[in-house]
């Protein structure tokens, strides 16, 4: 085969340029640091890298999602902390107001120092992180009139009744109250009734008065006072004291008219205030045989739970009434259930628990950042408001027996908060967990993306060494073919 002059030609260009692009190869990974540049350069080692970056880019998702979580959750951790503070003051007050050596005056101060704890407990409720509410479900932003923010917590100025996102809590917490209230007047009536028939077959006097009729008045006073306390829920509420029905419930507890004079109906209140003046007698055993008119008699006690039983049942001839006590009470809870049905109040709330911002921090996996006001405050007769204005009444009423209940009560929301900030520090807890686990997870996918796609860059340097060696060499002999001419062979 006869070699020409343009062969070796084209030969050392082709060459030297395979040379040149070995050069431009090694020069880029050493600039660079990376062996793969495009896909074509290593397609399995570019796909191992395009995993670990959609990774490493999610996972930076995650973390950024976390130290959000972070922030509001040690944000709601501070809030609670401050309410349990407040709280641990009330109780404080309480336990001084029932200590018997207040008066008046002093009492009315610490009830002014109660509502000022109100007012705080819905400043806390109202805490926000940055332009969001920590507590405010899904109203986290605020809503807002086109002019005017408006907080997830405030209080109704004309009735001093607390609003939660469009919900009046007071209206729910006083609706529980008149129930639980209701319910334990009614769990009373048995034994009333129980003990009343039993006078019939006493075997004695002694056992009748100290024993039978003891229990039955202690039935009617803890009735009696379950009855106040449903009908102070009623009016709390916003029942009408003028409609019928408030009127019926009040006229079996308290009675109706002007006592003494005609068509004076007896309440509950009367018959308990008979009934302990009848066991106060002696036994007709016990005094001058003369004067038996005084001892305690069978047959009072007898007629005095006889009217009794039949106010609560309405089982006879009971003059003006012609309505049982469970009725009375059904009627008033009528009235509050269609008020609350009418409000929505209840399904609202329900639907509170839903109503949570969140962020997701895994794949398929989120967490909520923002939390209701009754994770917090509480709802229902649980709710720290409403706790805090029972305490206020009772101390301007002076009630020293209902303040030393609401002591207890205290305590028990104190426990409801700090079991909410144990929640959080579990969260928090959790959040550090996945944040470590995520750290350590970077790390892995940031060595695999470096395996596949980073140069070793003592190899690249000794291949760009290498390469340009070589491409100087295939320069200097292509010089010398370059050299030959026609003169060359004319000579």
């Amino acid at each position: 085969m006869r070699i020409t002059n343009s062969m070796m030609s084209d030969m050392f260009l082709r060459d030297a340029n395979n040379s040149l692009s070995r050069v431009y190869k090694y020069q880029n990974q050493v600039d660079s640091t990376k062996r793969v540049s495009s896909i074509s350069d290593d397609p399995q080692a570019t796909m191992v890298a395009l995993k670990a970056r959609n990774k490493l880019s999610n996972l930076s998702m995650y973390q950024s999602n976390i130290e959000t979580v972070k922030s509001y959750l040690t944000e709601a951790e501070s809030a609670a902390d401050g309410l349990n503070e407040l709280l641990q003051s009330a109780y404080e007050e309480l336990v001084s107001a029932t200590s018997g050596s207040k008066n008046e005056d002093d009492l009315s101060l610490l009830a002014d120092e109660i509502d000022s704890f109100k007012n705080e407990a819905v400043t806390i409720g109202n805490t926000s992180m940055g332009t969001s509410f920590i507590f405010g479900g899904y109203n986290f932003a605020g809503t807002t009139d086109g002019v005017n923010l408006t907080q997830p917590f405030s209080i109704n100025k004309a009735t001093g009744q607390l609003i939660y996102n469009g919900i009046n809590l007071s209206k729910v917490s006083w609706s529980e109250d008149y129930e639980e209230n209701v319910d334990l007047m009614l769990s009373y009536t048995s034994g009333i009734s129980d003990n009343t028939t039993a006078l019939d077959t006493a075997s004695s006097d002694s056992y009748a008065r100290d024993t039978l009729c003891q229990n039955a008045l202690s039935g009617l006073n803890n009735l009696v006072e379950s009855g106040k306390q449903a009908l102070n829920a009623a009016v709390k509420y916003g029942i009408d004291e003028g409609s019928d029905e408030y009127k019926r419930l009040y006229t079996i507890i308290h009675g109706s008219g002007n006592k003494g004079e005609s068509g004076y109906v007896m309440g509950l209140e009367d018959y308990a205030a008979d009934l302990y003046n009848e066991i106060s007698k002696e036994l007709a055993s016990e005094i001058d045989p003369d004067n038996t008119a005084n001892a305690f008699s069978i047959t009072n006690a007898k007629a005095i739970l006889s009217g009794a039983c039949e106010l609560i049942y309405n089982t006879g001839a009971t003059e003006g009434l012609d309505y049982s006590l469970s009725e009375a009470a059904d009627s008033v809870q009528a009235l509050i259930d269609a008020d609350l049905t009418a409000e929505g109040a209840l399904t609202k709330l329900a639907n509170e628990s839903a109503k949570r911002a969140v962020l997701q921090i895994g794949y398929g996996h989120s967490m909520e950042y923002t939390f209701t006001g009754m994770d917090l405050m509480g709802s229902g007769t649980e709710n720290i408001y409403y706790i805090l204005d029972k305490c206020s009444a009772m101390l301007r009423s002076g009630d020293s027996e209902g303040l030393s209940k609401m002591v207890t009560e205290v305590q028990a929301a104190q426990e409801r908060v700090l079991a909410f900030v144990a929640n959080i520090g579990t969260s928090e807890n959790r959040m550090e967990m996945l944040s470590g686990r995520y750290t350590s997870s970077e790390l892995n996918y940031k060595e695999m993306r470096s395996d596949a796609v980073d140069a070793d860059m003592a190899e690249a340097i000794t291949n760009l060494t290498t390469a340009q060696t070589v491409y100087n060499a295939a320069l200097a002999g292509g010089a010398e073919i370059l050299q030959t001419s026609l003169i060359d062979f004319l000579s």
